[in-house]
């Protein structure tokens, strides 16, 4: 059964706001140990931030994004925001794809 164009975005529509709603449910919540460490990776100084990444590069996206991110703000909020809107943007690849297979 194919569905209709606008029932795929309808579709999208609900899971995208069903992902914000549970990421941003506990935004203000005590540091995960995870957490914990990105905030201390991305707060390094510039030369040892680069070192890092040089070493432990599988992740460098996501914490140069973070450390450009704490330059707007050093919150705990914006540290998870980060990783909502890459959460975000997971989504919508895998709605692409799978588009893209079926």
């Amino acid at each position: 059964m194919k569905l209709d164009k606008k029932y795929h975005f309808l579709i999208l529509g609900v899971v995208f706001l069903a992902a914000i709603l549970l990421r941003l449910v506990h935004l203000g919540a005590p540091l995960w140990q995870d957490e914990g460490v990105s905030w201390a990776i991305a707060r390094l100084s510039l030369k040892d931030f680069f070192s890092y990444i040089k070493i432990f590069d599988m992740e460098a996206l996501y914490y140069a994004v973070l450390r450009g991110a704490m330059v707007i703000s050093k919150s705990i909020a914006m540290l998870r925001f980060t990783s909502v809107v890459f959460g975000m943007g997971t989504i919508y690849l895998i709605y692409k794809l799978g588009e893209y297979i079926f």
